[in-house]
């Protein structure tokens, strides 16, 4: 379900989605459902799915252009998951955000499902408040 969930919140924000399958019966699932989003109009460029081998996944890892894996029930495979995720060119253009069934995300509220899709660019604070000092040694 918190699969399917972040799907839809990246779809809504306009994110390009691949999704890749390990296993048969994974690849003929979200090959259906892909199947809906396709007839409805998204295009295959922005939202694919693929069978890969596990080999193959490590290699897909080291690309720098993803952004966010959902690892989805595979916590048991963290040791493997982890350490491919980091290899190769994977933080040249962005950190990554691994999510999985075991985030603490409640998943009756779409904004927090949005949230996790969203990377924050800058945050500005206010350090002229009642006249403090702006230097870092004072």
């Amino acid at each position: 379900m918190r699969a399917l969930q972040y799907f839809l919140g990246a779809l809504a924000l306009g994110s390009g989605i691949s999704v890749v399958a390990l296993t048969q019966e994974a690849y003929e699932t979200w090959k259906s459902i892909l199947d809906i989003a396709w007839k409805s109009g998204f295009s295959k460029t922005n939202v694919d799915v693929a069978m890969m081998s596990p080999n193959g996944l490590k290699n897909l890892f080291h690309s720098p252009h993803y952004s966010f894996v959902y690892a989805g029930s595979y916590v048991k495979l963290h040791k493997e998951l982890y350490s491919d995720i980091l290899l190769g060119d994977s933080l040249t253009k962005d950190m990554r955000k691994i999510l999985s069934e075991a985030d603490g995300v409640t998943l009756s509220d779409p904004q927090m499902i949005l949230d996790q899709l969203v990377w924050t660019r800058s945050l500005a604070i206010n350090t002229m408040r009642h006249g403090a000092p702006l230097e870092l040694n004072a």
